[in-house]
């Protein structure tokens, strides 16, 4: 996997009459809207030049939002580069730059990850599916663009104990919003089809656990046996994985005898009903 960066957003400035437009040089504001050409999330980078009027932090937001999703320290009265990794489990395109001291721009830019895609057999009827990267637009729609029908996604919340749920017939009425990696979804189509995931593999390979079942993915790019996969957990642990094409169950107990397992590998793509006897982080094998 390439982790390389590339530069591939062109950086757009947000008037107030929503006119975009390229940033002057000399840009001197508080609070600069910044939109780019294409969604930005977890772990790119944006790059500007700047000069500050004092030693002060630069603040990137959530557009419209108190959310800060990257941070860096200004040196006082010099123009300077500086690079600020996003922090967030959202995706967006634009972007509120705010300092609370004077500051001109002449140069805002970033770096995006290179992009995957990731292909999955969805068969007709209900699938239990995960994604291993990050989309490159976590909307719902958005992640199951390139499927026609009738789709109904369903997920379930072991903290909460509540389902939400996106069905393509009523989405005005959705509780499902968003489909991210780490999660576990079902998915109803009425006929097979290939799902076509863009995105960005995942950062943090970890994924919390809570006692009871935990409806998860598997934010790996490769299969793994599933005794090396499930290596960093403690206590009993059971896996449920239900297979679309034979319509049967697969299980996985680690404290019971091992003849009866049925589910062997774990696999990009698939969901899992995960049983945790108590709160401990998942972490997967490296690549």
């Amino acid at each position: 996997v390439d982790h390389g960066f590339e530069e591939d957003v062109t950086p757009q400035v947000m008037e107030e009459d929503g006119v975009s437009a390229i940033i002057p040089p000399g840009v001197s504001t508080k609070i600069l809207h910044i939109e780019f050409d294409r969604c930005l999330g977890r772990g790119d980078r944006i790059t500007v030049y700047v000069k500050s009027g004092g030693y002060n932090d630069l603040y990137i937001y959530e557009e419209q939002t108190e959310n800060i999703v990257g941070q860096v320290y200004l040196t006082g009265d010099t123009w300077g580069w500086y690079n600020i990794t996003l922090d967030t489990n959202n995706s967006d395109n634009i972007f509120d730059l705010c300092t609370y001291g004077s500051i001109e721009y002449d140069y805002v830019g970033a770096y995006s990850y290179n992009l995957l895609s990731q292909s999955y057999e969805i068969s007709e009827g209900w699938n239990l599916i995960s994604t291993p990267i990050q989309p490159e637009d976590i909307h719902i729609d958005f992640v199951l663009g390139n499927l026609t029908g009738r789709k109904i996604v369903s997920t379930y919340d072991i903290l909460t104990g509540e389902w939400s749920i996106y069905d393509s017939n009523s989405a005005e009425s959705a509780t499902l919003h968003e489909i991210i990696a780490g999660r576990g979804y079902w998915l109803y189509l009425e006929s097979d089809q290939i799902l076509t995931i863009t995105g960005r593999v995942v950062e943090s390979s970890s994924i919390d656990l809570y006692p009871g079942w935990n409806l998860v993915g598997y934010n790996s790019l490769e299969s793994k046996d599933v005794n090396l996969a499930l290596s960093s957990l403690n206590g009993a642990i059971v896996v449920n994985a239900y297979n679309p094409h034979t319509k049967i169950w697969e299980i996985y107990n680690s404290g019971g005898l091992s003849f009866l397992n049925t589910l062997y590998d774990m696999a990009p793509g698939r969901g899992y009903w995960l049983r945790s006897e108590y709160n401990q982080t998942w972490f997967y094998p490296p690549l």
